[in-house]
């Protein structure tokens, strides 16, 4: 009875946040969720914090059974995915990426797919401006690039690279995801191993 009434008290909360409006005698102000992102409804500006939403975002998702027990966001592609905001190097990122669950890797199917685009940000709040780790690199061969998965690819076959990534040749050698750099630029990115940056583990679904 108490795990009953603390679920519906969640539920509660979360559709007072999402329906909680202010008025005047001139105006109507309020925020909905819609397709994983919050728009305003009424004349108003913002008046939730990038970080209430996001916090609102991850909640509503975990009540619709996105999210796991163990904090991994299932996405709709086979795999669940793990944002690591600390920053590491490429191998230490693949090394905390397998701790972290035996079948585990840097996201390479996603990363693939362009799915990461669909979720990175709105669900498990991943800051606009990012730059992180996925699973691949071309330090064998200049320009065919291993994904951790097996798959290897020439750049010329991969379809999800960010405006004119990738761009700097035997100097960056592994894979990164970039979300919303300079505004606008998505996808993916060649990078030096040795920097320092998030990482996005996948996983398959058990």
């Amino acid at each position: 009875m108490i795990a009953m009434f603390s679920l519906f008290a969640r539920i509660v909360e979360l559709i007072m946040l999402l329906s909680t409006a202010f008025s005047s005698s001139s105006q109507f102000c309020g925020r909905r969720y819609v397709n994983r992102q919050w728009i305003s409804v009424g004349n108003c500006g913002d008046n939730v914090s990038s970080k209430v939403s996001t916090d609102l975002i991850k909640l509503a998702e975990k009540e619709r059974g996105r999210f796991t027990s163990d904090g991994w966001y299932r996405s709709t592609n086979g795999y669940e995915y793990k944002y690591i905001s600390d920053t590491a190097t490429y191998d230490v990122q693949t090394s905390s990426c397998l701790s972290s669950y035996s079948t585990a890797r840097l996201a390479s199917e996603a990363a693939r797919s362009g799915d990461l685009s669909s979720f990175d940000s709105s669900a498990m709040g991943v800051p606009n401006g990012t730059i992180y780790f996925v699973g691949g690199s071309d330090v064998a061969t200049e320009d065919t690039w291993i994904f951790q998965d097996s798959v290897v690819m020439n750049s010329g076959d991969i379809s999800t690279w960010a405006g004119s990534e990738p761009n700097f040749g035997t100097a960056e050698n592994c894979l990164v995801w970039l979300v919303q750099v300079n505004g606008s630029l998505t996808g993916l990115g060649d990078a030096p191993c040795a920097n320092s940056y998030p990482a996005m583990c996948e996983r398959p679904i058990a």
